[in-house]
């Protein structure tokens, strides 16, 4: 193992390296900027495409059987390793001209992170997590990282990148609870104010609505340092999905928490588009008839699991129904209306699945009968009935 983290921290930093180049080329120069969310404001340039593509390339010609989770392209393939990748962290800062933007790298074996790097090119500071240490390289020095040991939270320095993008009432509550008692508040810095943290400048770091790639580079590289990594979120909501990316079914205490948290947010939502699927079962039910009319008349639902029994209790596959002036779409065989896409999409599953079944070593019929994906599918075996649902 030593010897594969040598080399995938050789390869971090090279993937560090080059796309530090890229987006130095872009920083601080105009850019053509699109938004990712049609009802808000998430940014992204050139820079970030051409970063991701190129940590991408690197990743794919290093190690070609390893997955990329990227914030902008993903690759996955069926392996235990996992590289998830922010190629700007702090999109609005870069645009701005603010120095506290950086590329964020992870990789992940069987789940667990084994490497953290994120690179702040235009301060010339690098910080890396792996195998118990932490470091940080500032104009090539090498200097290890130690967190602060602050006793008192009225002595404590607490960063958030903005104080409005907290994901829920609650999350805002406990922010502005842990604010009144701290030292100062520091707004703004992205990625950059873990690394603060890690090098003992700050003391709590407090987020809400975080991705994978905008968090998984940085635990390591806190841990490391001594510092407390807390995930304020119940480990059921932490496995909500499969390996695969589809929903699982989850307890009762679990769905009343996300009813609650729906009826929250949806309300002030103009639009909702459901894809929630479970293999070989019904749609999980989502938004009920009560929710729907609390949305503001003019809304609408997209209900893409509608010929799976629907998230939404108001859809019907096929048909768009009115429910007190909300639209309720139940789309119906969707991907005849992207077929070239479908097409490339479905070729593209069928060869992973048959990937699934085929020993990659000795090429030949090799069957996981407990695979998630293998079970959701079989139908009979051993002359006996396997799943039910598809009688």
């Amino acid at each position: 193992m030593k010897e594969n983290i040598r080399n995938f921290i050789k390869i971090g930093n090279y993937i560090a390296d080059e796309s530090r180049k890229i987006s130095l080329r872009y920083f601080k120069k105009k850019l053509k900027v699109k938004s990712k969310d049609l009802y808000g404001y998430d940014p992204v340039t050139v820079a970030d495409i051409r970063i991701q593509k190129t940590i991408n390339k690197i990743i794919s010609i290093s190690f070609p059987t390893h997955s990329i989770l990227g914030e902008e392209e993903s690759v996955l393939n069926n392996s235990d390793y996992e590289w998830c990748i922010d190629p700007i962290d702090g999109t609005k800062s870069f645009i701005q001209g603010f120095p506290a933007w950086g590329t964020l790298i992870s990789l992940s074996k069987k789940k667990e992170i084994i490497l953290g790097i994120a690179d702040i090119p235009a301060l010339d500071e690098r910080y890396i997590g792996h195998s118990d240490i932490s470091y940080k390289i500032n104009k090539g020095k090498k200097s290890k990282l130690k967190a602060r040991k602050t006793v008192k939270l009225e002595d404590s320095i607490l960063n958030t990148t903005s104080p409005y993008v907290f994901a829920n009432k609650n999350d805002q509550g406990i922010f502005e609870d842990v604010a009144k008692d701290v030292k100062t508040v520091r707004i703004g810095g992205d990625c950059y104010s873990y690394c603060l943290l890690a090098d003992g400048h700050v003391d709590i770091v407090l987020e809400s609505g975080l991705k994978p790639w905008d968090i998984r580079a940085l635990e390591p590289i806190i841990k490391n340092a001594g510092g407390e990594f807390v995930m304020v979120e119940d480990d059921e909501a932490q496995d909500a999905e499969t390996s695969g990316g589809y929903a699982k079914e989850m307890s009762e205490e679990f769905k009343l928490k996300q009813a609650n948290l729906i009826s929250e947010t949806l309300a002030s939502q103009d639009i909702a588009i459901c894809t929630a699927l479970i293999p070989g079962k019904k749609a999980p039910l989502l938004i009920s008839k009560e929710q729907v009319n609390s949305m503001k008349p003019g809304s609408i639902i997209i209900d893409l699991a509608a010929e799976s029994g629907g998230n939404c209790e108001c859809s019907t596959a096929g048909e768009t129904n009115n429910v007190n002036g909300v639209t309720v779409v139940g789309v119906k065989n969707i991907t005849s209306t992207i077929s070239q896409d479908a097409s490339s999409l479905f070729s593209k599953n069928i060869l992973n699945f048959l990937d699934l079944l085929i020993d990659s070593e000795t090429k030949e019929l090799s069957i996981d009968w407990e695979d998630e994906i293998v079970k959701g599918i079989l139908v009979t075996k051993n002359k006996e009935i396997t799943n039910e649902d598809f009688i």
